[in-house]
Formats: structure tokens, sequence, C-alpha cells
């Protein structure tokens, strides 16, 4: 159970019955994440937050990755056309998240990353 967002996503075919009623809860996503890679359960995330252990093997999707409307922001004081620096890591971001998009998301439901 993931406490920092616990109505994120909505129920799935688990009923309360199946589910371990021994696992802690874990008070932010990432730890929910850690605790599936050491194989104390299943967790819901960001294919951008896991696609390194899913490439590793030390985690699988076997739903895949759907969709779900969210979006990544990259913010700055001043545009970032203003600094070069700037733009290539908004190129580098950008080209990071079309990789693990590409690799882990079905073409009919990917994100878009401008």
């Amino acid at each position: 159970m993931n406490g920092s967002a616990p109505s994120a996503y909505p129920p799935r075919s688990i009923s309360p019955t199946d589910a371990n009623t021994t696992t802690p809860p874990f008070e932010h996503f990432y730890l929910s994440l850690q605790a599936a890679g050491a194989g104390l359960g299943a967790a819901i995330g960001s294919v951008y937050m896991v696609s390194d252990e899913l490439n590793a093997g030390r985690l699988v999707a076997p739903f895949g990755f759907a969709r779900d409307g969210s979006a990544y922001v990259a913010l700055a004081r001043e545009p970032f056309a203003a600094n070069p620096a700037r733009e290539a890591l908004l190129h580098w971001l950008r080209s990071a998240l079309a990789e693990s998009a590409s690799k882990w998301i079905s073409r009919e439901t990917q994100t878009d990353t401008r």
C-alpha cells in the first residue's frame, strides 16, 4: 500500500480477502517499489520510475503499463531556450522518457512527453 497517494489508483480485481494483510503500508510509493523488488509483494508505479529495475530484471510488469493522463513537467526560472545547458538537459529528459515509453508502454497508450 502506498501512503503518499492511497487513492491514486482505482480498485483492481483483487478482493480485500486476497490482499496480503501482513505487509505493512509504505509511506512513499518508492518504498513500495523497493519492497516489491525485495519480494514482499506487488506495487503500482510509473513506468518512468521503474524502467531501470525492469531493464535489469529486478521487477516485472505482468500487466504492462497504461496511459493514466498524468504528466511530468520541467520547470525553470527562465526559459529553457535561454540557456544551452538547460536546453540540453530538457532534450535528454525528453529522450529518456520517450525511450522508456517506447519500450514499456504499448503504442496505443503511450504518454505524450512534450
